[in-house]
């Protein structure tokens, strides 16, 4: 049976390319724990006012937010935002050694994007993680040399970059809505039918794509997370009762929704489709940064 020819690839980053789950729930933990230590408060306090900012800034990936909690505030009363930032150094100290620690790509992703990329298919990835939390991973994972453009959630913080052309999607947007993947096909001129997009949830990644005839495959190795990293993420997740409903809404509209394709690693693309690339001239009309 011959595979579908794709001439462009369209993938999630967040639990595609590596496990977002499992190093951002082992680094939020350490941060955590470092802090207590600090301001000697009870963790589940601590816990509860950094919900309640996440819950504020609608993003539960800042770990800046420490700054603002209620036990910060009244244990270092008095203190400028840059005296709270430098007694609480050694807590973001062990976020940071935590995450470049476990934050890394999953088998086989580097040598099929590479592989991919020297087919000549345009690799762009989309995610609704933010501008600078996306940059920062295709950065420290190695990914510019694959990865053309990166389509991300605007955080408004103007964040540019040389090394790779990003994009900015509007806040109100959330997958699946297929209008940004529908904005990058006409942009590369590539037709959905000869686009592939790869992403770990059925309900919001392989939905989008099929509404639009696009080829979609459904990274299965992405949805299995240890207990406790799960847990971690929920007990101070940003989101509202509205969000909530959002994807209860999605669930339920999308829920008979099956992939036609399924993988247990990124690796096995190739096996499924043949990239075969052509030479695209890519603009973007949307306002992004950095291009």
């Amino acid at each position: 049976m011959s595979r579908p020819v794709i001439q462009l690839l369209v993938t999630d980053l967040d639990n595609t390319l590596y496990d977002w789950v499992g190093f951002f729930a082992k680094a939020f933990r350490a941060m955590v724990d470092e802090a207590v230590s600090i301001l000697g408060v009870e963790r589940e306090r601590l816990l509860d006012d950094l919900k309640l900012v996440h819950e504020h800034h609608h993003d539960s990936e800042r770990p800046w937010s420490l700054l603002e909690t209620r036990a910060v505030m009244e244990r270092l009363a008095g203190y400028d935002y840059d005296a709270r930032k430098a007694q609480l150094e050694p807590a973001f100290h062990a976020f940071n050694s935590a995450r470049k620690r476990y934050l890394r790509l999953y088998d086989g992703v580097a040598e099929t994007l590479a592989m991919i990329r020297a087919s000549g298919v345009p690799i762009v990835a989309h995610t609704e993680a933010s501008t600078v939390n996306a940059l920062f991973r295709v950065k420290r994972l190695g990914l510019t040399e694959s990865i053309g453009r990166v389509y991300a959630a605007d955080a408004g913080d103007g964040v540019e970059s040389d090394d790779v052309e990003l994009v900015a999607i509007p806040r109100e947007i959330h997958k699946p809505d297929p209008r940004i993947l529908l904005e990058i096909c006409n942009e590369y001129g590539v037709a959905p039918q000869r686009t592939l997009y790869v992403g770990d949830s059925i309900s919001r990644d392989i939905a989008m794509a099929q509404q639009i005839s696009m080829h979609a495959a459904w990274a299965a190795y992405g949805t299995r997370h240890d207990r406790h990293d799960w847990a971690t993420l929920v007990r101070v997740s940003h989101w509202t009762q509205a969000d909530v409903d959002r994807v209860r809404h999605t669930q339920e509209r999308f829920g008979d929704v099956k992939p036609k394709t399924c993988l247990e690693s990124f690796g096995e693309l190739p096996a499924h489709f043949e990239f075969r690339g052509f030479a695209p001239a890519a603009t973007s009309s949307i306002a992004g940064c950095g291009g």
